[in-house]
């Protein structure tokens, strides 16, 4: 899953905090009492006792007895949100593991799907093959807003070749139990061991609007609405679409049916069998309808299950289908060219074939994610997938080759061989995260993205990393709410950059031998990151490139066991060159506060360091593989015959996951080399940017004196690469966001102008130049537009009057596609509402994607308080703005230094509708994640207390909550410890 706006419950609304009288008690009110607290601990220890793991003693007690009349009618309800008041409190998630008595063998499944009327809804009928392995007498199965009809659950025994028998296993009781979304079903007779069984069940469902399970979207032609259904299930959403085993590690083969109004078509994992009039099991809604059956799958967890009814159009080429809608079809022919490509590079870079008989690439509507890699059939959202040469961006183009890239890498890595629990989600989403640089670069070799990697994955990570409230990548986690939070860029991008620095330091060779061996060993199965680290030991080893004492697990845990990343400190001595080297865990901020400490007590960690350096002697900055290892010690002392003169860089194409400080006269001498236009570029683009990113972040830190970092951004004047450039950028928005309301913000401003000013002349306002040169020139423009630069906002807003001023506006844009997000942001910002009201006309008006997000993006730019206050009020009214993209409205709003507040004291006072908004089944840390977006840029201590209260009221924090909270802390600590320096610098050093 890609792309991602993943976003922790309230304390359970049975708790209070108010404290009760005591009152005095009469003995026989004692006694009584007595006798019920007696009794309850009783039916508590038999709860407790029945769900652990089925013991295999048949004499195996029935669960707890104060679940058995919780209903009676002949359908079951799980409701979408146990609720005490009209509140809607959410439901308090414990331990949500199913026992370990049985697996899943075979899934049978009929789902048919009712668009006639108001309330759309499905009809399932499920048959599960299941082997008891410890025998007891009931079964927990995940289910989650279904219905199910108690009346038509059977229980069958199966011989040994799977085949049914007459002998019938009668039910007791079946009842759901919502804490942990389980349907528990109790058995007169004992599910023996070592026995196969075959469960059926009916079962009702609702489609809505959520974006979770199987849900509805939608999409206009000709004012008409058109409806589809389509299927999420990562992580935890399967159980929303059929009663399962709902978790990675319960793999079984699925045969799959789906019923269809005739004029409609479905799609689902494997290629389509046959299509008949009618099924037995579940009757056609209406008469025009039919069922198509689909080939029983290979083995797989259930959140890779998918299927999705609408009436889209597709292109094919042998194997692999793109679908849309009829009128954005003609936008997949990009996907549809690089697809084929993508999966022959694959097959021969792990080794092994494809495992599917085919592939589908599909373009929903609405859709909460970038993408997600259903085997064989990989869902996108719209942006993700389509693109239009001439009309969409250039940064489009290459987000469609990424993510495509990313989805069909999880085909072998997640989907052949799959985490067998959450806690390794890293292993999916690092893998295909570090995969999509090394296809798209094979793809597109113009592109360089093994190049954009530092500035793409790694430096967007070490921000997050920094922070006392990140977590270990590799993580327990128990329910699901704790599983959606870990979707994040420490999962993502820290897991590509660790999978990145082991490639390194055992050579691509050994290392794509290793995971042959491992995806080979593994096929159809569950692993663990140690299963993973065995394999890739087992080849370095036998390759030389380890030694037979050192292990990939001893190297890589302290990684992934740890939370955070180790500063590499360079102390040189420069008579006798020895060189002394310590680490630590690198901390933004400092924190006292025991909510935060309390996240995370390590910090004293050590890492097993893998140590590259180069010099100006050598200029190699190529040689990644390690000189020395820093094994997990404090600090170690090397020698190396370097001039004194001589600067030293260490972890060239910063290979490995580490930042470096070093003393103050190696730092002068590499801003001396920097500052010579001449020589600069000696040094490699990604350690130009990272000597940026690691200087300016130490300053934060204050590692660093700030004079040191300003200092090295002088060079700028000259620099004119990309991958440098958008790591400056990135570090000078942040301190002129620091500033912005400071009444000595003109200097900052004045001295950001003048280091951009050459390159601005040189890239101009025309769209033109290779790929690299035109993602430079939006970082440049968009830079430059911001701080007021004259020439770049003129043009932008004649461009934008242009556009305005022709006939048929929605038709003919005259602005170039890579401009168009700069144009007309800048003119939204300059103009007035007239000027904004357009942009929204040509958002309702146009049906591509691409140009949705752009204007999307664009209104919140504007200046005004009451644009920006309706905007967000029409992200929650308008259905125009699809759900998935609310997100990016509030995030557009909160960029915006006159939108911070604004978007902040929205949610503030809006939070109960934005949760009905999203839906009282909506995953809370998908809600929290709005915090994040609109307290980014938070300094104002005011607004910081407003949090927390809010924090305690109504969000009963999460781990993504401590990140906003800290992450504000900082900016404000940042202000307070660092405005006066920066400005007394800014005196001296204008130019």
């Amino acid at each position: 899953m890609r792309d991602t706006f993943n976003m922790e419950h309230s304390r359970h609304p049975d708790s209070y905090d108010i404290k009760k009288p005591f009152m005095k008690l009469s003995r026989m009110t004692f006694l009584m009492l007595l006798v019920i607290f007696i009794c309850s601990l009783i039916a508590v220890a038999l709860l407790v006792y029945n769900f652990a793991v089925c013991p295999q003693d048949e004499s195996v007690r029935t669960c707890g007895s104060q679940y058995h009349n919780q209903f009676n009618s002949n359908v079951l309800p799980t409701s979408i949100l146990p609720v005490e008041d009209g509140d809607a409190e959410p439901i308090v998630y414990k331990d949500v593991r199913l026992p370990r008595s049985m697996k899943p063998m075979a899934y049978d499944i009929v789902i048919a799907p009712d668009f006639s009327g108001e309330n759309f809804t499905f009809k399932g009928d499920v048959a599960v093959e299941i082997q008891v392995d410890q025998s007891c007498t009931n079964i927990s199965i995940h289910s989650w807003t279904l219905k199910i009809n108690r009346n038509h659950t059977s229980i069958k025994v199966l011989n040994d070749n799977g085949e049914g028998t007459d002998e019938e296993i009668t039910v007791k009781n079946q009842y759901f139990i919502d804490e942990k979304q389980f349907l528990v079903i109790e058995t007169n007779e004992v599910l023996e061991a070592g026995k196969k069984y075959l469960i059926k069940l009916k079962y009702v469902g609702q489609i809505i609007d959520n974006l979770q399970g199987f849900y509805k979207s939608s999409y206009t032609v000709d004012n008409q609405t058109k409806w589809l259904a389509s299927t999420q299930f990562q992580a935890t959403d399967a159980r929303r679409a059929f009663p399962c085993f709902d978790e990675p590690e319960f793999k079984a083969t699925f045969k799959i049916t789906l019923g269809r109004p005739k004029s409609m078509i479905t799609l689902s994992n494997m290629p389509l069998e046959k299509t008949v009039q009618q099924i037995d099991r579940v009757p056609a809604p209406t008469k025009d309808y039919v069922f198509d059956i689909y080939q029983e799958s290979v083995k797989m967890s259930t959140y890779l299950v998918a299927f999705v009814v609408c009436d889209f159009k597709n292109n094919s080429d042998g194997n692999v289908g793109v679908w849309a809608r009829a009128d954005a079809v003609q936008s997949t022919d990009y996907a549809l060219s690089i697809a084929p490509k993508i999966l022959k590079f694959l097959e021969g870079f792990f080794g092994v074939k494809y495992p599917l008989p085919k592939t589908d690439l599909i373009a929903i509507p609405d859709f909460a994610f970038g993408a997600m890699e259903n085997f064989g059939l990989i869902t996108f959202r719209e942006t993700a997938m389509l693109y239009d040469e001439g009309v969409s961006a250039i940064g489009k183009k290459m987000t469609v080759a990424a993510v495509v890239s990313h989805e069909i890498a999880h085909q072998w890595f997640g989907n052949l061989v799959t985490p067998h629990w959450w806690s390794d989600l890293w292993l999916n989403e690092g893998f295909a995260t570090f995969m999509e640089h090394i296809i798209v670069d094979h793809i597109e070799p113009t592109w360089k993205s093994k190049d954009l990697f530092v500035v793409n994955e790694l430096h967007q990570v070490f921000s997050l990393d920094a922070l006392i409230s990140s977590h270990k990548i590799s993580i327990e986690v128990q329910n699901p709410d704790q599983i959606n939070e870990i979707f994040d860029s420490i999962s993502y991008s820290k897991g590509a950059s660790l999978i990145r620095s082991m490639e390194n330091f055992l050579t691509m060779d050994v290392f794509k031998r290793g995971l042959s061996n491992y995806l080979k060993e593994f096929s159809f199965q569950t692993a663990t990151q140690n299963d993973l680290w065995h394999a890739l030991t087992l080849e370095a080893v036998s390759s030389g490139v380890l030694s037979a004492n050192m292990s990939v697990k001893e190297i890589m845990d302290g990684w992934t066991l740890q939370t955070g990343l180790p500063l590499l400190t360079v102390t040189r001595n420069y008579e006798n060159n020895e060189m002394k080297l310590e680490q630590k865990r690198f901390i933004l901020i400092e924190s006292n506060s025991t909510e935060v400490l309390k996240l995370n007590t390590e910090m004293d960690q050590l890492w097993f360091i893998p140590i590259s350096y180069t010099t100006k002697r050598e200029l190699d900055f190529e040689n990644t593989k390690p000189s020395y290892w820093m094994k997990a010690k404090k600090s170690i002392t090397i020698n190396q015959d370097i001039d004194n003169t001589e600067w030293i860089i260490f972890n060239p194409q910063v290979a490995h996951y580490y930042r470096v400080n070093y003393d103050a006269e190696n730092w002068k001498l590499i801003t001396k080399h920097l500052n010579d236009p001449q020589h600069y570029n000696e040094i490699s683009q990604a350690n130009r940017a990272q000597l940026m990113d690691d200087a300016m972040n130490l300053a934060r830190a204050d590692i660093l004196d700030y004079s040191v970092a300003m200092d090295l951004t002088k060079y700028l004047k000259h620099e004119i690469d990309y991958v440098p450039w958008k790591t400056a950028i990135s570090n000078l928005f942040y301190i002129d966001s620091m500033l912005i309301r400071m009444p000595d913000y003109h200097l900052m401003k004045q001295y950001f102008t003048t280091r951009i000013e050459n390159i601005y002349n040189q890239l101009g306002f025309e769209d033109r130049g290779d790929i690299l040169q035109k993602m430079s020139r939006h970082e440049i423009l968009r830079a430059a537009c911001h701080l007021g630069n004259r020439d770049c906002i003129a043009n932008s807003i004649r461009e934008y009057h242009l556009w305005k001023m022709e006939a048929n506006p929605d038709i003919n844009n005259p602005i170039s596609p890579n401009l168009k997000l700069i144009v007309y942001c800048t003119a939204i910002r300059h103009g007035d509402h007239e000027d904004w009201d357009f942009a929204w006309d040509r958002f309702l008006n146009t049906s591509m994607s691409s140009e949705k997000e752009l204007l999307l993006q664009a209104l919140g730019c504007t200046r005004e308080p009451w644009l920006l206050s309706r905007y967000l009020e029409r992200s929650l009214e308008n259905e125009a703005i699809r759900k998935q993209d609310t997100f990016r409205v509030f995030s557009s709003v909160s960029s915006n230094v006159w939108g911070q507040p604004i978007a902040f004291n929205f949610i503030k006072n809006n939070w109960k509708r934005l949760r009905q908004h999203f839906g009282l089944g909506s995953p809370m840390s998908t809600l929290n994640s709005l915090i994040k977006f609109v307290t980014k840029r938070m300094t104002d201590p005011n607004q910081l207390d407003d949090l927390k209260r809010f924090d305690d009221k109504e969000l009963k924090a999460g781990r993504s909550l401590k990140q906003a909270i800290e992450q504000a802390e900082a900016n404000i600590a940042w202000l307070n410890k660092n405005h006066k320096k920066i400005v007394d610098w800014l005196k001296v050093n204008l130019d």
